[in-house]
C-alpha cells in the first residue's frame, strides 16, 4: 500500500540579524538545508515561522516564494501566526496564502470577526493547530494555576459536556475543531496511542455552528494570557 502525504515546514527568515546580513542567498541555503534534512526534493507548503519577520520583509519574501513555486520546489506558501490581528492583516493584503494558527474551544478571539467572509476574498488556505492548547485542554482537572479561575473553567466544562453529552475533553476538542468550516486542514499532536484511536472515532463528529459559538463564548472570562501561545 502506498501512502500519500504532504510536507508542511517552517523557515526562519532572520535570526536576530539585520536584513543586510540575512539576504536572499541565506534564505535559499536555509531552505535547501531543510530539504536535505527531510531527505526530499520539495515540500508542499513552506511557511515563514515569525509573522513579524514576514511583515518587515514581505516584499522580498513574496518574491522568493514565487521563485520557489516557479521552480516547483513548493506548491503553497504562507505564514505561521498566533493572533487574529495577524490573520486579518494577511487576509486583507494577500491572496492565496497558507496561514497556520492555533485555535481551540477556549480561544474565543477567533470568533470575534467573520473569517469565512475574509477567506472568500483572500482565497487563503487556513490550517488550525494547537487544538489541545499544547495538551493543556486534555487535563480533566483543568490547566489554570489560579484556583478561582480554574474552578470556573471546570464548571463551564462540566456544563458543556453535560449539555452535549460529551464523554471527554478530547472529544470536545475534536468535535469543536471539526465544526469550524473555514479550516482547510487541521494539525493534530498526540502523546499517546489511545488518543489517536479516540480521535479516529470522533473524526466525523461536529457541532452546529450556533453551538460552537456558544461553547466559545463560555470562555470569554479567560484572560488572553491563558490562551495566547505567543506569551
Amino acid at each position: 500500500m502506498i501512502y500519500k502525504f504532504n510536507i508542511i515546514t517552517k523557515i526562519n527568515f532572520s535570526s536576530n540579524k539585520s536584513f543586510n546580513n540575512y539576504n536572499k542567498e541565506n534564505f535559499y541555503l536555509n531552505f535547501y538545508s531543510i530539504l536535505s534534512s527531510l531527505n526530499y526534493n520539495k515540500v508542499d507548503t513552506l511557511l515563514i515561522h515569525d509573522f513579524k519577520d514576514f511583515k518587515k520583509n514581505r516584499s522580498i519574501i513574496m518574491k522568493i516564494f514565487k521563485e520557489l513555486k516557479k521552480l516547483k520546489l513548493i506548491k503553497n506558501y504562507g505564514v505561521s501566526i498566533y493572533n487574529p490581528a495577524s490573520l486579518k492583516f494577511l487576509m486583507k493584503n494577500y491572496k492565496n496564502l497558507t496561514i497556520q494558527f492555533p485555535i481551540n474551544f477556549v480561544d474565543y478571539r477567533w470568533s470575534k470577526f467573520n473569517i469565512k467572509k475574509l477567506k472568500i476574498k483572500s482565497k487563503s488556505i487556513l490550517i488550525g493547530r494547537s487544538i489541545f492548547l499544547r495538551g493543556k485542554l486534555l487535563d480533566e482537572g483543568g490547566f489554570l494555576k489560579n484556583n478561582k479561575i480554574n474552578k470556573l473553567f471546570k464548571e463551564k466544562l462540566v456544563k458543556i459536556k453535560s449539555i452535549y453529552k460529551i464523554k471527554s475533553n478530547l472529544e470536545l476538542c475534536i468535535k469543536f475543531i471539526n465544526s469550524l468550516n473555514f479550516l482547510d486542514n487541521i494539525i493534530f499532536g498526540f502523546e499517546k496511542y489511545n488518543q489517536i484511536m479516540q480521535a479516529i472515532i470522533y473524526k466525523n463528529s461536529k457541532f452546529l455552528e450556533k453551538d460552537s459559538l456558544y461553547i466559545n463564548k463560555q470562555f470569554e472570562f479567560l484572560n488572553t494570557k491563558y490562551i495566547d501561545l505567543s506569551k
